[in-house]
């Protein structure tokens, strides 16, 4: 018997890498930020760590659609509001 790649197979799969992404993108700019404020590259590599191990594992063993987008919804809010924030600091820095 040959394994065969189903429509549904492949719908899944992008939609878990689309998770992934999301997930992904957030984790780094949030991490920038804390490690940013704090000018410190190991908290920017701890709370990545953190927010890897706790956010990312969350969002990737989500099985349903509906629970998957709230997910990345919820990563995809946090990384506008967090960039927003960036990039007034930075702003506000290139004026001083």
């Amino acid at each position: 018997m040959q394994d065969v790649i189903s429509k549904e197979l492949v719908v899944n799969t992008l939609q878990i890498l689309g998770v992934g992404i999301l997930v992904v993108g957030g984790i780094g700019i949030v991490s920038m930020r804390v490690g940013f404020i704090n000018k410190s590259i190991p908290a920017t590599l701890i709370t990545a760590l953190i927010l890897s191990a706790i956010y990312g594992n969350t969002a990737i063993n989500t099985t349903g659609t509906l629970s998957g987008l709230i997910i990345g919804g919820i990563g995809l809010i946090a990384t506008v509001s967090v960039m927003a924030e960036l990039v007034k600091r930075v702003n506000k820095m290139e004026v001083e």
